[in-house]
């Protein structure tokens, strides 16, 4: 089968890190993939897509600060022969919300199906402009399959986007594979700590939506209990340096660890004793499944996705 994923951008990030789990999962069974980003995409993330696999970066400019379908159209028509060219069994959209120029691009492929991958809640930002919101109800009313990560986030979303309600869905958790498995060279080590103190490991972008600062408002509470612990952060983000303050100002530059992207999370969360995450935005995190497959509980917010997989004191909170 021949498939064309379409996604706004290739960074850093849980949307395209399930993205990359679906391309490798479906490249081993022999589909033939390809993919277009239509945004800014990264080296490291650039590196890790499955060997064969055909790319092609548009690198066009946020789709917030375009005007009209028509304009988009044309700056496409140089950049996309080589897609316009080819004809696929389906388009898939992964992470398309709310750039139009990524809706544009999606809804001008061809295929004979469409099918529309919910990863987030890109489709509950506050979104004034009409001709944004007319090209996601496009996107929304031309797909032909729904494919969300959680029930929880099409029950969230549709009482903004009626249409998805409607639409013929497959729910699809985020697919983990088993760290284990997977090379060790060039995995990074584990750090070094003092058995006797717990360790809690939180994976996250470090974005305002993640909530790390209340990760490090409850750390400073804790200690001031006299419970004294190492929380260790896995991620990277524009919130690092207000982070870094914060820490500093709480005290806790050696208690509270910003690591930075980890390549090996699923070791980190092997090694902890919690993984907590304090999203107030989701769309069915991972991250919570991969630590409960390593065993390791979780205290979590009441995210989408999050209370389908905890069971309340059996394996989290």
């Amino acid at each position: 089968m021949k498939l064309l994923f379409v996604v706004r951008e290739w960074t850093e990030g849980g949307a395209a890190f399930l993205i990359l789990r679906h391309l490798c999962w479906l490249q081993d069974r022999g589909h033939d993939l390809t993919l277009l980003v239509t945004g800014p995409a990264s080296p490291g993330m650039l590196e890790r897509l499955p060997p064969g696999l055909q790319l092609h970066c548009l690198c066009m400019p946020g789709g917030l600060r375009w005007r009209g379908f028509a304009r988009i159209h044309r700056l496409l028509n140089a950049a996309l022969q080589a897609v316009d060219a080819q004809r696929y069994d389906v388009v898939v959209g992964g992470s398309l919300f709310p750039d139009k120029a990524a809706c544009a691009v999606f809804l001008r492929c061809h295929g004979r199906k469409r099918v529309l991958v919910l990863l987030d809640e890109g489709l509950i930002l506050p979104v004034r402009a009409p001709g944004i919101r007319a090209a996601m109800t496009a996107v929304i009313n031309g797909v032909d399959l729904l494919i969300p990560v959680s029930e929880g986030l099409v029950q969230a979303l549709s009482s903004i986007w009626p249409g998805l309600a409607r639409l013929p869905r497959t729910v699809i958790p985020p697919p983990i594979a088993d760290h284990r498995q997977e090379p060790a060279q060039g995995i990074s080590p584990l750090p070094s700590r003092p058995r006797a103190l717990p360790m809690i490991v939180t994976v996250a972008r470090l974005s305002s939506e993640k909530r790390v600062d209340a990760c490090l408002n409850v750390h400073a509470r804790l200690c001031r209990s006299g419970i004294d612990v190492h929380w260790h952060v896995l991620g990277d983000g524009p919130e690092r340096n207000r982070l870094m303050r914060l820490r500093r100002r709480l005290g806790l530059d050696h208690r509270f660890h910003l690591e930075g992207f980890r390549d090996n999370p699923r070791a980190w969360m092997h090694n902890a004793d919690l993984m907590v995450l304090a999203s107030v935005s989701e769309g069915c995190p991972t991250v919570v499944r991969e630590s409960l497959a390593e065993g390791t509980p979780v205290i979590a917010t009441a995210v989408n996705g999050g209370p389908e997989w905890l069971t309340e004191g059996v394996n989290g909170h």
